[in-house]
Parts: C-alpha cells; sequence; structure tokens
C-alpha cells in the first residue's frame, strides 16, 4: 500500500469520525433540550401545586380565600391583604407557566388543562374585584 493510499484511508477515516462526532452532538444537545423541558414542567406544576398546600397547610388561608372569592369587599384590611397577595402569587405561577409555554418547555395539554383552571380562578369575583383595584 502506497503513502497515497494510506493518505487517503486516513482523511476518509478522519471525515467519518467528523460526521459521527456531529451525530453524537446532536443526539446530546436534543437529550439535553428534552431534559430542560421536564424540568421547566416539573418546576411549574410544583409552583401550581404548592397553590393547593398553601390552602390546606397555612391556618386561615383557606377562609381568606373563600371570603374574598365571594364576598371581597367583607373582609378586614389584614385579610384583604392575604388575599389580594395570595391571588397575586398564584397569577404569577401562572404566568410563569406561560412564559415557559411560550418558549416551547411546556407540554400543550399540560398547559390547556392548566389554561382552564386559570380561567376558573379569574371568573370568581374576589378575582374581578382584585382587577378592578388593580
Amino acid at each position: 500500500m502506497s503513502l497515497e493510499q494510506i493518505y487517503e484511508i486516513s482523511q476518509t477515516l478522519a471525515s467519518l469520525a467528523v460526521v459521527v462526532s456531529l451525530v453524537i452532538l446532536i443526539q446530546q444537545n436534543r437529550q439535553a433540550n428534552q431534559l430542560a423541558r421536564d424540568a421547566a414542567m416539573r418546576i411549574q406544576v410544583e409552583g401550581l401545586q404548592e397553590i393547593s398546600r398553601a390552602l390546606y397547610e397555612t391556618e386561615g388561608l383557606a377562609d381568606v380565600w373563600h371570603r374574598g372569592n365571594t364576598d371581597l369587599p367583607s373582609l378586614n384590611d389584614a385579610d384583604r391583604v392575604r388575599y389580594v397577595t395570595f391571588l397575586t402569587y398564584t397569577l404569577r405561577i401562572w404566568e410563569g407557566l406561560h412564559a415557559q409555554q411560550l418558549r416551547g418547555k411546556i407540554d400543550a395539554d399540560l398547559w390547556r388543562s392548566h389554561t382552564q383552571l386559570l380561567r376558573s380562578v379569574q371568573a370568581l369575583s374576589g378575582a374581578k374585584a382584585v382587577w378592578d383595584l388593580r
């Protein structure tokens, strides 16, 4: 085998190695994107779970939430602040979910189900009153 043939074989092998490396990098990039997407979904879903957890773990918050949703003006100043703050907190979590959805990090099915939940919260009289105040 001549030096020229050895050179051509080595060039072919080097080119093949570059192509294989690119294929592997593309695959790793896809896996990294999927991991980032899964992490974003998990973080947002955990945030939404914190809303429910706060309602049953925080003394008196469920009562404030219920009274605020049915008759916000009847709340005393401290409870009104608690209600508005908690509602704002929940809306910020949904805002984060929306931002992740716009970036393609949230599955469409998850986004649709949480959009329906958000709409039900927005329909509450207390939430409407808070929007009117702001």
